[in-house]
């Protein structure tokens, strides 16, 4: 499950990017980056997605880790 996995889950839960910008406190378009893999999730904005999008910790694993 790589870092695209995430855009699939967020989907699932019907969030927007500019929703999950808001709560990570980034803009929509940093969030892209981000969601994109060209700029790295923070520790705290990982531990915030696990909590928003109700993630495992196999799943941070295989998003973030892989």
């Amino acid at each position: 499950m790589p870092i695209d996995q995430l855009k699939v889950l967020r989907k699932q839960a019907n969030f927007s990017q500019e929703y999950l910008g808001g709560e990570l406190e980034i803009s929509q378009s940093t969030y892209n980056k981000k969601e994109n893999g060209i700029i790295p999730f923070s520790l705290e904005e990982i531990k915030e997605l696990k909590t928003i999008l109700n993630l495992d910790n196999r799943q941070i694993i295989n998003i973030f880790l892989d």
